[in-house]
C-alpha cells in the first residue's frame, strides 16, 4: 500500500537564517576598537613602570656600591686641607686632593659607556660635626641623575656647589640659604624661593649641622620636612640639596648616603673615611 505525503498549500518553508546588518558589524567593530585602544593603552605605562624600576634597582645597587668603595678608599689630603674645613664647621666640598683622587668614572654608571654618556654618578661632600680638635666626619654622598642633552652648570670652583669642577653634564649639590619656620607646634620648615620648585617632596637635604631630612610637602614658599629641626623661627640656615638643571627642572635627586667616621682622621666609624697622607 503506497502512502502519499500532501503538503498543505498554505504551510510555508522553514526561513533561512538572517546575516548581520551593516549597522551591527560597524558597532561590533566600534566596541572592538575600543577595547583593543584600551588595552594598548596599558602598554605605555607598563614600559615606563619597568624603566622606572630598572632605574631604581639600578641607582639602589649602584648607592650601595658607591658606599662601600668611600668606605674603602676614602678620602687622602693633607691635614691642613681638612683643618680648613674644621674650622668652618660647616657642610662643604671635599678638598681638591681629596676630589682628584676619585675620578668621573669611579664616580658613575654604567660601566659599559663612555664616561660622557653616563647619567647616574654620586657626588661626596663633609662636615667637621665637632669643631673641636677631635675632628668627628660625616660624609655624605648625593646619588643623582641626569638627562641626556641637559647642562648642569659652569666648570668652576663655587662655594656654594659642591662640585662645581665636574663636567657640566653632571647633576650639581647646591647651597641654599633658608629661614627656619613653624608648621603648627613644631619647627619643621625651610623658608626661601621655592617657585619654580628646586627641592621637591621625596627629597633629601643636609642641614648645615649634617641633619638629614626627607621633604615632605614643597611650595612656592619653601618645604616642609618628616621631624622636628633644631632651633627657632627665624633662624637662618643653610641646606644642601642636589639641584635640577634649572628652577623647575627634572629632579636629579636619587638618594642621600651617610657615612661617619667618628673617630676623625684616624677614627673607625664607617671607616677610615678622611685621611692624611
Amino acid at each position: 500500500m503506497t502512502t502519499h505525503h500532501t503538503t498543505s498549500p498554505n504551510r510555508r518553508p522553514a526561513a533561512m537564517p538572517r546575516g548581520f546588518s551593516l549597522m551591527e558589524v560597524l558597532i561590533a567593530i566600534g566596541v572592538f576598537a575600543i577595547g583593543m585602544v584600551a588595552v594598548a593603552s596599558i602598554f605605555p605605562v607598563a614600559i615606563l613602570l619597568q624603566k622606572q624600576t630598572v632605574q631604581e634597582v639600578e641607582a639602589t645597587h649602584f648607592g650601595r656600591n658607591a658606599k662601600a668603595l668611600v668606605a674603602a678608599r676614602g678620602f687622602v689630603a693633607p691635614a691642613g686641607a681638612w683643618d680648613a674645613i674644621a674650622a668652618a664647621g660647616v657642610t662643604s666640598a671635599m678638598p681638591a686632593a681629596a676630589m682628584n683622587q676619585w675620578s668621573l668614572a669611579d664616580r658613575s654608571y654604567n660601566t659599559l659607556e663612555p664616561t660622557n654618556q653616563r647619567r647616574v654618578f654620586w657626588v661626596p661632600m663633609c662636615i667637621d660635626t665637632d669643631p673641636s680638635p677631635s675632628k668627628a666626619w660625616q660624609v655624605f654622598v648625593f646619588v643623582v641623575r641626569g638627562e641626556r642633552g641637559k647642562t648642569y652648570g659652569p666648570v668652576a670652583a663655587n662655594p656654594d656647589i659642591v662640585n662645581g669642577e665636574d663636567p657640566n653634564y653632571v647633576p650639581r649639590v647646591k647651597r641654599q640659604a633658608t629661614t627656619l619656620a613653624v608648621t603648627g607646634p613644631v619647627v619643621n620648615r625651610f623658608n626661601f624661593g621655592n617657585n619654580p620648585r628646586i627641592v621637591r617632596p621625596g627629597e633629601s637635604i643636609v642641614d648645615q649641622d649634617g641633619l638629614v631630612y626627607i621633604v615632605n610637602a614643597a611650595d612656592n614658599a619653601g618645604v616642609a620636612v618628616s621631624g622636628v629641626i633644631p632651633g627657632t623661627a627665624g633662624a637662618n640656615v643653610d641646606i644642601w640639596y642636589a639641584a635640577p638643571n634649572t628652577a623647575g627642572g627634572t629632579s636629579t635627586f636619587v638618594r642621600l648616603i651617610t657615612l661617619i667616621d667618628s673617630g676623625g682622621i684616624t677614627g673607625t666609624g664607617d671607616g677610615n673615611i678622611i685621611r692624611t697622607p
